[in-house]
């Protein structure tokens, strides 16, 4: 599913008015019907309950009035709070105000502070708050009687439906202004919008549904939207297992990880590459991690290498690296590696010389998060795994600023360094260097745990062994990798998931049923 700025979606409403000839009032009742819908299936019938709708001046006012003809057909009982001028809607909200009079639903006039002060009663009876204000016409910080409008919403304790987006909030930005309508449901039109599929603007949206108006299906897919959620279509640009495969047709993957003080991260990644479907795993570890991962995992090739008195790898191991390297699909580095300035050195020769694509996580990004634009000299693909904070090392952009403006920060770097990126996190963002980017919709709180981010390195890398294109190996791997932290949170809660969980839920992520929904 696309996802749209507020610009992208006012030009396909214009274009499903202008060159298909769809009324504008019938994109409003469209609109309108889905909130009601959406109203009832979650809160139940209207018939009987009390709603008082805030409508504004503009298109999403009208649709709230929309609103309140329908629920009032369904019997309920329905006030119309209209903010500012009542003579201000134009077009196909003012239509929409002009029925509604003609029914005789009450409309009270709040064009001052102390009128709204005054919807205090009618705010106490009413079971249900809708939000009709601004929508995507918001521009943040809301002011006067909009802001306050918004603050007696908020302050209600009623349950809250946002038609659209909720008063406050950008349709462009994931940042959070000062005042915002908090929604328990926010029934947004056509396609979700940047502020409803991503953190931590979506935490003020409550439950997001993304109804149908009546845009031509044609339209929507001819009309280039660089950005979308990743859904179970994503699976298909796996190739499919033949019947006749064996462990080398299947892919190899080349672990470039561990150090003595995280041997795990080599095994984690090393075990979830096979997991995910790989033939054949090596891990190319330094010699005193070899014992370790013996014991850890029987089903992985051990390549011990060079290293020094503490455990890491040196200079001296990269003969061995770029040897192992030959006949393989694809090579993981960095989980686990640590800071030393000698395993820094064999990962900047590795990316410098890798004749195969790359995918580098963890202290690999670390270690040349002083001079990033060794990425541009590399000559394969390669795909960084970041979270925010090595993000953050890689940038320059602080970490509050980059958790506002994820979307965007990806896209600059993979443009700029001509890398697939992952930026991890909540609802994490791949991009790719000619301006596509895509957001993920699985996964939970419980992953935010150590280790995740290894087995998530080895899921893309054995994708990457079996064929898969690396951008699509990033944007499968991402997808599967929160299912699994799903599928591990329906059975153990999401406080106290560790990284093993996932890894054993690879196998049957693959089958789970799953439904996209920003």
């Amino acid at each position: 599913m696309k996802v749209v700025t507020s610009a992208q979606m006012r030009a396909l409403d214009r274009e499903a008015i202008e060159r298909y000839g769809i009324p504008g009032i019938v994109l409003m009742e469209n609109a309108a019907l889905g909130v009601v819908r959406c109203m009832e299936e979650r809160y139940g019938s209207a018939t009987d309950q009390s709603v008082l709708i805030f409508c504004g001046k503009g298109n999403n006012g009208g649709d709230g009035m929309a609103v309140a003809r329908h629920l009032a057909n369904r019997g309920a009982q329905v006030m119309v709070a209209l903010l500012g001028d009542p003579d201000a809607p134009t077009g196909d909200a003012a239509t929409n105000l002009k029925i509604c009079r003609k029914m005789q639903i009450p409309i009270r006039v709040v064009d001052t502070v102390g009128k709204l002060r005054g919807l205090s009663a009618l705010l106490k009876k009413c079971d249900l708050v809708v939000d009709a204000i601004l929508g995507i016409g918001t521009v943040p910080p809301v002011r006067g009687l909009v802001e306050q409008a918004v603050r007696k919403i908020n302050g209600s304790g009623k349950p809250v439906i946002a038609v659209d987006l909720p008063t406050g909030l950008s349709a462009d930005s994931s940042e959070l202004s000062s005042q915002v309508v908090q929604a328990d449901l926010t029934v947004t039109f056509g396609l979700p919008k940047i502020s409803l599929v991503q953190y931590p603007s979506m935490g003020v949206a409550g439950t997001v549904r993304v109804v149908d108006i009546s845009l031509p299906s044609v339209l929507v897919e001819g009309t280039d939207i660089p950005l979308a959620l990743i859904g179970e279509e994503a699976l298909a640009a796996v190739p499919p297992r033949r019947g006749d495969d064996h462990k080398g047709r299947a892919g190899r993957v080349l672990v470039v990880a561990g150090s003595s003080d995280m041997p795990g991260a080599a095994v984690m990644t090393a075990l979830a590459s096979l997991r995910i479907g790989a033939g054949l795993v090596y891990a190319a570890v330094p010699e005193g991690v070899r014992a370790v991962f013996h014991r850890r995992l029987m089903e992985g090739i051990v390549i011990p290498l060079a290293q020094k008195a503490r455990s890491h790898l040196t200079p001296e191991a990269l003969p061995a690296i770029l040897g192992a390297a030959r006949g393989k699909n694809v090579t993981a580095v960095g989980p686990g590696i640590g800071l030393d300035p000698d395993t820094g050195e064999v990962v900047r020769s590795l990316l410098l010389q890798s004749r195969i694509p790359v995918v580098l996580d963890a202290d690999g990004l670390n270690q040349i998060a002083q001079d990033p634009g060794i990425l541009k000299k590399a000559t394969v693909p390669v795909i960084v795994t970041p979270h925010p904070g090595e993000m953050a090392k890689l940038t320059g952009v602080s970490e509050e600023t980059l958790n506002t403006r994820r979307v965007d920060v990806a896209r600059e770097f993979s443009r700029g360094f001509g890398v697939i990126v992952v930026l991890k996190g909540a609802r994490s963002v791949i991009a790719e260097p000619g301006g596509r980017a895509w957001i993920n919709t699985t996964g939970n709180p419980g992953m935010a745990t150590a280790g995740t981010g290894d087995v998530l390195t080895g899921m893309i890398s054995g994708l990457i062994a079996q064929g898969t294109a690396p951008i699509d190996a990033a944007r499968v791997g991402v997808f599967l990798h929160g299912r699994c932290g799903d599928l591990a949170a329906q059975k153990r809660g999401n406080r106290g998931l560790v990284a093993g969980d996932l890894i054993r839920e690879i196998p049957r992520a693959w089958a789970a049923p799953g439904k996209v929904a920003p």
